[in-house]
């Protein structure tokens, strides 16, 4: 478990909710540089409602359009669902593919490990429950390594796409890549 964590200013905080909020502002500085410019969710300057008439244009343009029309296709990928789902090892593996040291990616990685549930069977406690994966919603850093796992996603389509088995839709006033 991580005891605790020094601020930009040199303060030291042990305190389990103000480390975390260290640790992903350190993250949430990474993360312009990090981060495809194609992702919206909990980036500054970039609002996911965005996403919503960005989606309708595009599956309207698909449906109308003649020429090229064969072989389109759309995925609705269940984010919430993933939410639970992230594999911790995927996690680690992104952090070291993205460039993060050894020592940070175990500050993380401990975050995680530590972890503990138990569940109130008629008011009393029962056995801890320890996961082995996913990632706990209303902690200040998850959203931040839910969109690291997302990028790995979004490298394998960028990549697809670049080798031209894939060719993505063109939306005005949105950057490629």
């Amino acid at each position: 478990m991580v005891k605790g964590i020094l601020t930009e200013e040199g303060r030291m905080v042990t305190e389990h909710e103000e480390i975390e909020q260290v640790m992903a502002n350190k993250l949430k500085k990474l993360f312009p540089y990090l981060i495809s410019s194609n992702k919206s969710a909990f980036i500054s300057r970039r609002l996911i409602t965005d996403n919503v008439m960005i989606v309708y244009e595009t599956l309207h343009t698909m449906k109308t359009r003649q020429k090229g029309r064969v072989g389109s296709i759309a995925l609705k990928l269940d984010m919430a669902k993933a939410y639970d789902r992230i594999e911790w090892k995927l996690l680690e593996g992104m952090m070291r593919r993205l460039g993060f040291g050894e020592r940070w990616i175990g500050l993380i990685m401990q975050c995680l490990n530590s972890i503990s549930y138990s569940i109130l069977l008629n008011g009393e406690p029962g056995r801890v429950i320890k996961p082995t994966r996913g990632i706990r919603q209303g902690d200040l850093i998850s959203p931040y390594l839910f969109i690291l796992c997302a990028e790995g996603l979004s490298s394998l389509i960028n990549m697809a796409e670049r080798s031209k088995k894939i060719r993505g839709v063109v939306v005005a006033g949105m950057e490629q890549g």
